[in-house]
This record gives structure tokens, C-alpha cells and sequence, in this order.
């Protein structure tokens, strides 16, 4: 029995289930997996990489309606019209010349 991380170590974390000196055993090891379902991962990510996508596809077409769909995807976005504000505020902003002129 591995006295150094648990009652009884398997063979296969180094000490072969015997009496072990300290640092012999190799300690807790991880569970390989292979990874979460789709369907899951989707989900996990749906608030980052929706949002992240139609920025890109924003700024390649340089559509102010895609940055529009962008700031709407955001839950605290309570309607079109708050989001309109958004944009437009910061688009109004001085040191934003360039970003006014791709987003049309």
C-alpha cells in the first residue's frame, strides 16, 4: 500500500500497490475523456462565439446591420432602439472616424 497519496495505489501510478518511499507515487491523475458532446460544448459557448461570429462577418462586409444583430444578441439589449443608441453613440465618437466610415 502507497502510504504517500491513498490507502491503495494501483500498480499503474508507480508504486505497484506496495509500501512506497515518499515521491514514488505519482498522485492523483486525471480521467482522459473524449471531451463533452457537442450539442453541450454548443451550448457552453453560444453566449462567446455567436456574438464573436457576427462581429467578424460585420467587419468583413462592414455592415452596420450585422454590428446591429451583434449588440441585439446581448441579453441587457432591451430592444432595437436601445441598441441603435449604442452604436451610434459610440460610431459619433471622434476618434472613431475610420469605424464610421466601414460601418455603413
Amino acid at each position: 500500500m502507497c502510504r504517500t497519496y491513498t490507502n491503495t495505489c494501483p500498480a499503474s501510478q508507480g508504486c505497484g500497490g506496495r509500501d512506497s518511499s515518499p515521491g514514488e507515487c505519482r498522485g492523483i491523475q486525471g480521467i482522459r475523456t473524449n471531451g463533452l458532446p457537442r450539442h453541450i460544448l454548443a451550448r457552453i459557448f453560444h453566449d462567446r462565439i455567436g456574438p464573436m461570429e457576427m462581429e467578424l462577418a460585420a467587419y468583413e462586409r462592414g455592415s452596420y446591420e450585422l454590428l446591429l444583430q451583434m449588440v441585439l444578441m446581448d441579453p441587457f439589449t432591451k430592444s432595437i432602439h436601445q441598441a441603435k443608441a449604442l452604436l451610434d453613440g459610440i460610431l459619433a465618437l471622434p476618434y472613431h472616424e475610420e469605424m464610421r466610415q466601414h460601418y455603413k
